[in-house]
């Protein structure tokens, strides 16, 4: 078996990195805004539960899993200060858009949709005057195996 060497694997672009949160554009996290860490996203679940039986697991696929973003965002920006007062007025955020570091139509990563989304947290700060970053933690729902919802809509809904 040969390996073909001339397989375009892509570029990432650390400036395609975005977060936009749609009932609020000013919380919007472009790359200027970004510390060295940029943005951080991690699935808390699994896509797939395994019920055990007597004889072995049934497999039932979810239909969404909690993902959380952490975004480091540079404390010393105004979107710093933006995030700190959404944070003291409004912590539910709506529908969440994060844009992987790959660009847009070279067929890599889409981008992720967090349905439901809402501040989380805030970790420790360091104020030691040596580190730029305000972490702002958002964790929403990503709706998965899509094909189970086929069929669904013939189904009747008792009255």
């Amino acid at each position: 078996m040969s390996l073909n060497q001339a397989i375009n694997l892509g570029v990432i672009n650390r400036l395609a990195a975005s977060v936009t949160v749609s009932s609020n554009l000013l919380l919007t996290v472009t790359p200027p805004f970004l510390t060295k860490q940029g943005i951080r996203l991690a699935p808390d679940g699994d896509a797939t539960k395994f019920i055990e039986v007597m004889t072995g697991v049934v497999p039932s696929p979810e239909p969404y899993i909690m993902m959380t973003a952490r975004i480091g965002v540079v404390k010393t920006m105004p979107l710093a200060a933006a995030y700190q007062t959404q944070f003291l007025t409004n912590t539910l955020l709506g529908n969440v858009t994060i844009r992987p570091d790959v660009s847009r139509g070279s067929g890599g990563l889409q981008p992720f949709v967090l349905n439901n989304a809402a501040l989380m947290s805030m970790p420790d700060m360091d104020f030691s005057g040596e580190n730029a970053e305000f972490v702002v933690s958002i964790r929403g729902s990503w709706y998965i195996n899509s094909a189970l919802w086929t069929g669904l809509a013939n189904l009747a809904i008792p009255t």
